[in-house]
């Protein structure tokens, strides 16, 4: 995990290994509002907008790094941060490894010390600015929530399930797919329908389980995307103000995903589950090291409770994404 097994910036590179910079990241919130800065001009990449941190120093955990960095530049002094993504990124020269926290607590005003400029942006803003080629990531795991629901309509019923939703609406969900496979299209189509509407009242994004063409065609915000439909297909489905999410289960899946543009993706299963109870589960520890391998936001699904957001957050992950928990009931 992040926090409880950091990365220490190596003292030297071995001999003919290239460069792999080690970049800590921190994403300031305030009232809907995310902090970005833009790059001086002479620097490289300047005029581009990126989210404040820097290099760490030989000896420096992320952490650490994240700290003085913030210091340095913002002049503020971070108290307790959570880890939200880890990005490998490569360029022709070099990688860079981003360690992106959220920082949860500060104190001091943060202003732009070494002349660049900084402002607190709305996040729906963010995607018009012209940001660093490595920050395309960051940009979507700062937009998205940790909670990801899964309706399970089949189960409970159609009433209930909207029922349900609204209650999970009213607890903070933002974020819903809608997927049952066991319905016909004229049957989905009117559920998916009811759903969205209630999402869209509170501004909750809802996403169809399918074809990309049908999420379209049904005004859904986005598409899910099974792990054979990653294989499918040989670039994004969607343009960029359309979410793409999809399921992964190993390390190829997530590889597809990337090169496929997918904005998030689900990991799973994590732990044995009643609806799966054949599949082997991952175990922290190797969702781990994949999730920290995979250069997208990724949720983990399988047995999942919303007790298990910091353990996956500090596991490198987004969020959890649940189906029965998000409903709050046990079968």
């Amino acid at each position: 995990m992040l926090l409880s097994t950091p990365v220490i910036a190596p003292r030297s590179l071995p001999p003919g290994r290239s460069e792999c910079l080690h970049v800590a990241v921190g994403v300031l919130r305030h009232r809907g509002q995310v902090l970005v800065s833009r790059r001086r001009a002479g620097d490289e990449f300047a005029g581009l907008w990126e989210f404040p941190g820097g290099k760490l120093e030989p000896g420096e955990t992320p952490v650490q790094a994240l700290r003085r960095e913030l210091a340095e530049e913002l002049g503020i002094e971070v108290g307790r941060v959570m880890p939200l993504l880890r990005l490998p990124h490569g360029y022709p020269q070099h990688t860079v490894v981003l360690h992106v926290f959220d920082i949860l607590d500060y104190q001091g005003q943060a202003q732009g010390l070494e002349g660049q400029v900084v402002c607190w942006l709305d996040q729906h803003k963010l995607l018009q600015l012209p940001f660093m080629p490595a920050n395309g990531a960051i940009l979507k795991a700062v937009m998205l929530p940790k909670v990801y629901g899964i309706t399970c309509a089949s189960h409970l019923g159609v009433r209930e399930s909207l029922v349900y939703l609204e209650k999970a609406i009213s607890n903070g969900l933002r974020l819903l797919q809608v997927r049952e496979p066991a319905m016909d299209n004229q049957q989905l189509y009117s559920f998916f329908a009811s759903c969205r509407k209630i999402c869209w009242r509170s501004g909750v994004k809802v996403l169809l389980h399918g074809h990309p063409g049908q999420a379209l065609r049904w005004h859904a915000d986005g598409v899910h995307l099974s792990s054979a439909q990653l294989f499918a297909l040989s670039g994004r489905p969607l343009p960029q103000n359309v979410w793409v999410a999809a399921s992964c289960h190993g390390r190829r899946e997530l590889e597809q995903a990337a090169k496929l543009h997918v904005d998030f993706v689900v990991l799973s299963p994590l732990k044995k589950t009643r609806s799966h109870p054949q599949a082997h589960p991952l175990g922290w520890k190797r969702f781990t090291t994949l999730c920290n391998q995979a250069a997208l936001p990724v949720y983990a699904l399988g047995g999942m409770q919303r007790s298990d957001v910091i353990t996956a957050s500090e596991s490198g992950a987004q969020g959890v994404a649940m189906m029965r928990g998000c409903w709050n009931i046990d079968w």
